[in-house]
């Protein structure tokens, strides 16, 4: 090949006590020029006025390289041959799509580009324009400024092994970096900010790595939609709009982030996610929710984490059941653990300074048909929370065992399921060999 193509390296170190997570990545390797070099700008004899001409005369292993001198470039450029697209500056050195299409298209393999300001692509429908759309493998976009585009800043099209790094991605109108059917990608150490709708969104997308990336003032920082087995790990997720995080998908694995102060939902959402692992995350300041588990979310491990001043530090809802919550730490919030669904295991956290440390409402219905005359009554009766409480420390209570309060509800329905009468009354579950002393639990 005709340039080295970068790996990312994380080195997962796990010790006693969830002591955290190390890891390091590989940046990508200088660009090597085996092959010729063309110029484009500048005052060279022979050099190129357009992008687009010098690429229409390269070979593959060649160099373009982009003088800022005679930027901006108001181009629309096609990169079908595997090469490097090399700017002067990044901040400087511009291509500026008129508003039109991409402003770069990939469709080569093993294509890297980086040192350009790439901006004002066009809208057009779904699947939108971008900045960069690549419909390639095994290519590395670095050290770029992608701004103010119509669509998205990145997106990614059946495609695997590229490399997105060390890009400051803002203000465009979609999201920041798009995958859909895309797998073994990297995204690392990317600035994502101000405006885009998600500023990371996978979609049909498999085995991805997010990785210390900083997402902030966006709508959402990372979404996952029928996407499985990604990892997500070291990224500083800030101040989204509605949401830190949101999870659909089986098996992904959230670890080692910083998840604080977005709003609406909170830090991280699960909906439809199951098998996922969410460990050693620090999960502070979020509006509503620390971590949403929602819409029937089933076997996830919440592992390690502080989770400390949100309204509820862990919510699961809807019939989300059989979850394992071990080990984290959860700490001043307005509720602690607040449940609506069964058969969830509670086991060895630190519940301190929270105004309320836990509350459940139950969520298995048992439907009991009444024909009352002609109309047909339903009640329906949603039991004890069937939860599991398991050597928690519980600050404040050191009695045994320790009683959690929650509520037993009834419901009368008419044909139309409206409610016509419903009734609660309180109920207990307990943690019958609480903890007398707090975990050390190093997040």
């Amino acid at each position: 090949m005709k340039h080295i193509i970068p790996i990312l390296v994380i080195l997962l170190f796990l010790s006693s006590g969830f002591v955290g997570v190390s890891y390091t990545v590989e940046k990508p390797s200088p660009v090597s020029f085996d092959g010729n070099t063309l110029y484009v700008g500048g005052s060279g004899e022979g050099n190129y006025s357009k992008i687009q001409d010098a690429l229409g005369d390269a070979s593959d292993g060649d160099t373009v390289f982009v003088y800022d001198d005679s930027s901006p470039y108001y181009e629309n450029v096609i990169v079908d041959k595997t090469i490097n697209l090399i700017g002067e500056d990044k901040n400087t050195t511009v291509i500026d799509g008129g508003g039109s299409g991409d402003v770069v298209y990939v469709s080569a393999d093993e294509v890297y580009i980086s040192g350009f300001t790439i901006q004002n692509s066009g809208y057009g429908e779904y699947p939108y324009y971008a900045g960069i759309n690549i419909c390639s493998i095994s290519n590395t976009i670095t050290g770029n400024n992608i701004s103010s585009n119509d669509g998205y800043g990145i997106g990614i099209y059946n495609s695997s092994s590229n490399i997105i790094t060390d890009n400051i991605i803002l203000h465009n109108e979609e999201d920041g970096i798009r995958l859909e059917t895309s797998k073994d990608n990297i995204i690392t150490g990317n600035i994502i900010t101000l405006d885009n709708m998600n500023s990371i969104v996978l979609k049909d997308s498999d085995s991805n790595s997010i990785v210390n990336n900083t997402l902030s003032n966006n709508v959402v920082g990372i979404s996952l939609y029928y996407s499985n087995s990604n990892t997500i790990i070291g990224n500083d997720i800030t101040n989204n709009f509605l949401s830190g995080m949101l999870l659909w998908g089986h098996s992904n694995t959230v670890t080692g982030n910083n998840i604080s102060s977005n709003k609406h939902r909170g830090g991280i959402w699960l909906l439809h996610a199951f098998d996922s692992t969410i460990k050693e995350n620090t999960i502070i300041s979020n509006n509503q929710y620390g971590i949403d588990i929602d819409s029937e979310s089933s076997r996830n491990i919440i592992m390690g984490n502080n989770i400390s001043k949100n309204d509820d530090g862990i919510i699961l809802q809807y019939y989300s059941n059989r979850n394992t919550i071990k080990g984290n730490i959860i700490s001043n919030n307005l509720c602690g653990i607040n449940l609506s669904s069964s058969f969830n295991v509670i086991l060895k956290n630190n519940f301190l300074s929270n105004e309320r440390h836990a509350f459940f409402s139950g969520s298995i219905e048992v439907n009991l048909k009444i024909n009352l005359s002609d109309d047909e009554r339903r009640v329906f009766f949603h039991p004890a929370s069937r939860n599991h409480w398991l050597r928690n420390y519980w600050e404040g209570d050191n009695s045994l065992p320790v009683r959690i309060n929650g509520m037993k509800s009834f419901y009368l329905t008419n044909r139309s399921y409206d409610i016509i009468w419903d009734f609660h009354i309180p109920w207990v579950d307990f943690d019958w060999l609480p903890a007398q002393e707090p975990y050390d639990i190093g997040v």
